[in-house]
């Protein structure tokens, strides 16, 4: 029952962050955000990519955009997510990744889509990976990330300025 409780708190709850910064609709947002003017890279075209995906967003504007009542979540929060979903990473992978993502199961309703990340406005990975911000830090400049692929779903460490998809934690 522990468990189950868990699950609906963190899996149920969480929720895709709109482009723009807390309480902004459509396009307009923080510097960070990664939108559709001049994208670069396999995104195709701007306004099909924010339409399936949404935005990306360095991990600086990540720690602003949720709305009021929900934040960014921690490593942690990650962590008991993918300890439920599953025992092994490619478990966990495909028991978070949407239908369409690699053929996932989405058991958990967490509907991860394969939007890929942004360098300086250069998109990559896009239908291969995806890739989530948590509120944790590593160092000045790195910080920890939820990235699933075809194979895995894991926290990893980057570096604050790559653009990351975001979702926001019912607080």
């Amino acid at each position: 029952m522990k468990k189950c409780k868990v699950l609906v708190s963190v899996v149920l709850t969480l929720a895709l962050a709109a482009c723009g910064g807390a309480g902004e609709q459509g396009p307009a947002g923080p510097e960070g955000k990664q939108g559709p003017q001049g994208l670069k890279g396999d995104a195709g075209n701007d306004s099909e990519f924010l339409q399936h995906y949404g935005c990306l967003y360095t991990w600086e504007d990540a720690r602003k955009v949720c709305p009021t009542g929900w934040h960014l979540p921690s490593q942690a929060e990650f962590d008991a997510l993918l300890n439920i979903v599953g025992a092994d990473e490619a478990t966990r992978s495909e028991n978070l990744r949407a239908e369409s993502f690699a053929g996932g199961k989405d058991l958990y309703g967490f509907s991860a889509l394969p939007a890929g990340h942004s360098v300086e406005q250069t998109y990559n990975n896009i239908k291969t990976n995806t890739y989530f911000w948590t509120n944790t830090v590593l160092s000045d400049t790195s910080a920890y990330y939820l990235t699933i692929d075809e194979n895995a779903a894991k926290i990893l460490t980057n570096t604050q300025t790559y653009a990351y998809s975001v979702r926001c934690l019912k607080d």
